[in-house]
């Protein structure tokens, strides 16, 4: 059974960072906002756990989800144990140790799709399922949804400044045999994606303000900390800050290397370059800093994942 009273969905995609957490702020606190960009909607926040967040990251999607408690905003911070994550991606750690590999700056940037798109998508066709009564497959689901309330809209936390983060729907309609939207046709038919701060002008340090002017804690950007694209203050940072894990990173591409040294092309997370070489030209730069200089540094920058959606 249906259920036709239910209002249509709006989902913020949570990423744990600045970015995604200035949207929920202004989504439950600006008046503006709220008729812009939810309307007669319910805001649902969905993240997932890579298991490769830093400790900050995860002490902070425990607050926010006391937060949306108190406020009934359903959230939902998707964990392995759950079901939703792939057999072989439960984390990014056990896949490189499933599979002797890494990610790298010259590989396919796989960690996003299998770790947070698919894994969120599962989640949302499974939440329709329960709380609206659609039955069927994954691609059934989402086409009963839009039948009855037109495409779901779902938000993404990209910032200005990141534009080119965002798939170029114009070029791709004007251009469709020379320009493909990678994403899947049940997606195209029933997704509308929405970029709420690019289209409000506000970018890093705008998001910042927002929060700190709600009285909230600013959080960190939130990123993996075996992310390679990196740079060379984050990875200084990685290596003064946690060590362990700093020293996992180099084991995890140790093994990659070694497993494929018959090859002619076998590369590191930095390319030819490897972890340990990398970290002695970082130091050589940026040594000198302190661990809160780092920590400014990486609390205002961050880095871009490079992922498109």
């Amino acid at each position: 059974m249906i259920f036709q009273t239910q209002r249509p969905l709006t989902v913020l995609w949570f990423g744990a960072g600045q970015d995604s957490t200035a949207l929920l702020y202004l989504s439950q606190f600006d008046s503006v906002f709220q008729t812009r960009f939810v309307g007669d909607s319910q805001l649902l926040v969905v993240g997932s756990d890579t298991g490769n967040e830093w400790d900050e990251t995860y002490d902070h999607i425990a607050g926010v989800s006391q937060f949306c408690a108190e406020r009934a905003v359903p959230f939902h911070f998707i964990t392995p144990d759950q079901g939703y994550h792939g057999a072989t991606w439960q984390s990014l750690p056990a896949q490189m140790e499933r599979n002797d590999n890494i990610m790298s700056v010259a590989g396919i940037k796989s960690c996003t799709d299998n770790l947070k798109i698919k894994v969120c998508y599962r989640f949302l066709a499974d939440y329709l399922r329960q709380q609206y009564g659609y039955e069927g497959s994954k691609v059934q689901v989402f086409d009963q949804y839009r039948e009855i309330f037109g495409k779901l809209t779902c938000w993404i936390g990209f910032a200005k400044g990141e534009e080119s983060r965002q798939l170029d729907r114009a070029q791709i309609e004007l251009f469709p045999n020379a320009i493909k939207d990678p994403r899947p046709k049940w997606m195209l038919r029933n997704i509308r994606q929405r970029y709420p701060l690019i289209e409000l002008g506000l970018d890093r340090a705008g998001c910042q303000r927002i929060i700190a002017g709600y009285g909230r804690w600013v959080p960190p950007p939130s990123n993996c900390w075996m992310c390679p694209f990196q740079n060379d203050v984050e990875l200084v940072y990685l290596f003064r800050t946690r060590p362990d894990r700093w020293q996992y990173w180099v084991e995890r591409e140790a093994a990659k290397i070694a497993k494929n040294k018959t090859r002619t092309r076998n590369l590191g997370v930095k390319g030819e370059l490897l972890l340990p070489a990398v970290l002695e030209r970082a130091l050589q730069r940026y040594g000198h800093h302190t661990v809160d200089e780092l920590r400014e540094y990486r609390f205002s920058h961050g880095h871009c994942v490079r992922s498109k959606y």
